[in-house]
């Protein structure tokens, strides 16, 4: 019977295969810093030679949301899109964090290409220090770091996840995201140096794992009431990972119920009380300040209390898809983003639970755990669940996009490494066949990075507007600045400077907000001023010509952009301005 190991046994395993202690923690420190190299390198290097432009296929779309909010900010004074009306809708912590590094950038008179870059690599820059702080948790907790540690940047979910882009021919490639065009694998930690919050939360999560194996954050107050204001730290980076924390703040409580015990009790409220009340502010913040708690892009998307089927009948609709020849990677990724992290939780915690409980009596101990690392991956796979399960119900599954889930897919990465951990995977090769093995992960991660991560057609359009046709319209507009409703995720808003609502509801005030629900956001936009309409890539436009009869256009733009601004027979459209190099158009919307 195999049973986990306590540091002690590990250290007696290796001294008895012949290799001293001394050795494993050199060939540890080897393994991290090649690790955090493999993290950090290719893309520095990536976005060296590709300036802006590969920056820009490095974000998510809607970092062009941070973008545009990050500059309202520092010229507005407040965290508004249109430059006019409050929105709540970020998170927080990289939202500031953006705005305060635009402004430093801006002290320096950095061009808006080079922050663009710097942004990128600033996301490249935090994975590596997640990558360190989680390699020396392990380190500290299981007294070496596993050779395999070295596949921590590409991961076995993003491996799993590259399976459906075999067979697929460059052209198809490009047909599977028409309207970003050919996209990466999601899910490496390159993939999460997006322009958001992803490698921020991957940051905290894993200072989270190193303060959990280096303090006695269960038998100390005081490291309990910093490992709970370091839980807020994360919540704040990205929202709902609130969710995925309930096992690590609920272990206090299940503690002080079975021990009953002063210390225990102090240590429950220590960690909730530092991890509520940072979280109270900011809601009170939001309430005082916009007029809602819940930031208004999570209410947008959420339906909850009542669950939706939007995820299983996902699941169900991939193989005819794939069948079909239809466009299926935008839908295999989401579901598996959900699926395959809570399919490994689902099998690695009771596994990891059976192996504590079949140890020595001192690593299922209440008082004082054994093995913390075991701990937090078992409390880390029950929040992994949690949180799929929330965003399986009750989020649709067409609104999750890649940097949902940064965590819960590093988590199975750790749930690998842990798995290879096991005695009978414990190093006894000679040094030359462990530099060999690691020699041969190391040009999988670049070959991966190459093949998989590397498409320098992503995100085109959108570069292509930001370094060329941005500079166009500003000009054609020079003196009578439009204000915009616009159909994207940011990209106008923030390339042009104009006044943009948002179309797509995730930036906006709380009435907009619920105009839009109610079918009425044309309608109020209009009211407002923004009386143009613009989209990027969701309506294409170019078909449009200066020679198309006027309702042709008027009739084809209310078919197009009715789901977005909502039916309203009482406007009119028309063509003001149309590139004729990338058929980009602007519609004046008008009282008929």
């Amino acid at each position: 019977m195999i049973t986990a190991l306590s540091n002690a046994n590990q250290r007696s395993l290796l001294t008895a295969s012949g290799k001293t202690l001394a050795d494993g923690q050199t060939w540890s420190r080897w393994v991290l810093t090649i690790s955090v190299g493999l993290t950090v390198l290719p893309a520095l290097l990536d976005l060296w030679i590709g300036g802006a432009r590969r920056a820009i296929g490095y974000f998510a779309a809607d970092a062009f949301y941070y973008l545009t909010v990050a500059r309202n900010l520092l010229d507005y004074g407040t965290t508004t899109f249109d430059q006019v009306t409050i929105t709540n809708g970020y998170h927080p912590l990289w939202q500031f964090a953006l705005a305060l590094m635009m402004w430093m950038w801006r002290a320096a008179a950095l061009s808006e290409p080079t922050q663009l870059v710097l942004t990128a690599a600033a996301g490249v820059c935090l994975n590596g220090a997640a990558v360190y702080l989680l390699g020396r948790a392990i380190w500290k907790a299981r007294g070496r770091l596993s050779t395999a540690f070295l596949l921590i940047a590409v991961g076995p979910y993003a491996i799993f996840l590259s399976g459906f882009y075999w067979g697929l021919s460059p052209e198809q490639l490009a047909r599977q995201n028409p309207l970003e065009g050919t996209m990466p694998v999601y899910g490496t930690l390159w993939s999460f140096a997006n322009g958001m919050e992803s490698s921020l939360a991957l940051f905290f999560f894993s200072a989270l794992a190193y303060v959990y194996v280096s303090y006695p954050v269960l038998t100390s107050p005081r490291a309990a009431a910093g490992y709970g204001a370091l839980c807020s730290l994360l919540v704040l980076a990205r929202l709902d990972l609130a969710l995925l924390l309930v096992p690590l703040l609920a272990v206090y409580g299940l503690r002080a119920l079975i021990l009953r015990t002063r210390e225990s009790v102090h240590c429950a409220l220590a960690a909730w009380f530092a991890f509520a009340v940072p979280l109270a502010i900011y809601l009170l913040l939001n309430w005082l300040w916009v007029g809602a708690a819940i930031p208004t892009s999570g209410s947008a998307k959420s339906s909850f209390p009542h669950p939706g089927s939007s995820g299983a009948r996902g699941l169900v609709r991939i193989p005819a898809v794939m069948q079909s020849g239809r466009r299926y990677l935008g839908l295999v990724y989401r579901e598996a983003q959900i699926v395959v992290p809570s399919v490994v939780a689902l099998l690695f915690t009771p596994w990891l639970l059976y192996q504590r409980w079949d140890g020595p009596a001192s690593e299922r101990s209440w008082r004082c755990p054994g093995d913390p690392w075991d701990s937090f991956l078992i409390q880390v796979g029950f929040g992994v669940l949690i949180l799929g399960a929330y965003n399986w119900l009750f989020v649709n599954i067409t609104y999750q996009g890649h940097w949902y889930f940064p965590v819960s897919c590093v988590f199975v990465s750790l749930a690998l490494f842990r798995v290879v951990s096991l005695p009978r995977f414990v190093a006894r090769w000679a040094l030359p066949a462990r530099w060999a093995g690691a020699t041969a992960i190391v040009a999988f991660c670049v070959f991966f990075f190459l093949t998989f991560h590397r498409k320098p057609a992503y995100h085109k359009k959108y570069a292509d507007f930001c370094l060329q046709e941005a500079s166009r319209l500003k000009e054609a507009y020079r003196g009578k600045e439009p204000k915009l409703l616009s159909i994207d995720d940011g990209v106008i808003a923030y390339c042009t400077g104009f006044p943009s609502m948002n179309g797509m509801g995730l930036t906006l005030d709380p009435q907009a907000a619920l105009a839009r629900k109610q079918g009425k956001l044309g309608a109020l936009a209009v009211a407002r001023g923004y009386d143009r309409v613009a989209s990027l890539v969701y309506v294409n436009s170019a078909r449009l010509k200066p020679s198309t009869p006027q309702k042709e256009v008027n009739d084809w733009a209310h078919k197009r952009y009715k789901r977005f601004l909502g039916a309203n027979p009482g406007f009119e459209f028309a063509v003001e301005y149309r590139s004729p190099e990338s058929g980009f158009v602007v519609f004046m919307v008008r009282p008929k």
